[in-house]
């Protein structure tokens, strides 16, 4: 299943979970990892969605402007983006 996103969020933080944070390609804990976000690394958002379960995960993207996955809003610092996703 594809969650679309577009960059319409120009917030940003920092990922507030200890050690790393896991980085999926869906706004779901059981959808595949594409990688790990360390705590206290700068990330920009693209927007939210809330999944089925009530949770909000945020697009992300690192400092170069690449585009990384889905991460859970609670392992961020503000709580992840304020805008969601069209």
């Amino acid at each position: 299943m594809y969650w679309p996103h577009e960059n319409v969020d120009s917030g940003s933080g920092t990922v507030s979970k200890s050690g790393s944070a896991a980085v999926h390609t869906g706004p779901y804990g059981a959808c595949t990892t594409v990688g790990y976000v360390s705590q206290g690394t700068r990330v920009y958002y693209d927007c939210y969605v809330v999944n089925d379960y009530g949770n909000t995960w945020t697009w992300i993207r690192d400092s170069a402007g690449s585009s990384l996955g889905w991460i859970y809003d609670a392992y961020l610092s503000n709580n992840g983006a304020t805008t969601p996703c069209p």
